[in-house]
């Protein structure tokens, strides 16, 4: 940072200097003192699916709203990867639903992930081991199940909270989330979210 600093001081006069950081906590005031600074944001799940949609209706490729918002959430905020994801299916076909963009991404969908969940909140062991085991003989990757199960709890949560969201109706229907409501309480969902995370991390080693 020294010698930054001395560099920030003393620019040459030709040179524009950009520098990037997620985490400006650990930049000096005196680096800090010296710069503009703008703060980028995370691109929203809806502004991607309308981008995605705008794109595919230029490149005649005919996308369901549907699966435009799954493709806008698997990008995780990345408008590139978004589109990345967009060129992936489109060779499937010119059509893309939401069926395609789960074939193509190994995404578990709503039948699989109301069944688990279901299994959880009944505390049926064996089906809920059944279940898993179901979803990685279809080559589900087992990262990708505890993701969308995140997802998951995170809308049954929320429906409990506010069942007039109407975002949290992109991961099951109301009825769905009607019935699977009473078998969890907000303590039991927190937890579970926490061990799941928990899980993820431990994934990686």
């Amino acid at each position: 940072f020294n010698a930054l600093l001395k560099t920030l001081e003393e620019p040459p006069a030709h040179v524009i200097f950009i520098m990037a950081t997620t985490e400006p906590e650990k930049i000096p005031m005196t680096i800090l003192s010296r710069c503009q600074r703008y703060e980028f944001r995370r691109i929203t799940s809806q502004d991607i699916a309308n981008r995605v949609l705008y794109i595919a209706e230029q490149e005649h490729i005919d996308i369901t709203k549907g699966a435009a918002h799954i493709l806008a959430v698997q990008a995780d905020g990345g408008m590139r990867d978004a589109l990345s994801l967009l060129d992936q299916c489109a060779v499937m076909g010119k059509n893309v639903t939401v069926e395609t963009v789960r074939s193509v991404l190994g995404i578990v969908g709503r039948e699989g992930l109301r069944a688990l969940t279901k299994a959880i909140g009944e505390q049926d062991l064996p089906q809920a081991l059944k279940t898993m085991n179901d979803l990685a003989a279809q080559g589900k990757d087992v990262r990708q199940i505890l993701t969308e199960l995140s997802e998951y709890l995170r809308a049954l949560l929320l429906y409990q909270a506010a069942p007039h969201y109407g975002d949290i109706y992109l991961t099951d229907t109301e009825e769905a989330l009607k019935t699977l409501s009473p078998l969890f309480t907000e303590a039991r969902i927190v937890a579970a979210q926490q061990r799941l995370h928990e899980a993820m991390e431990e994934l990686r080693w």
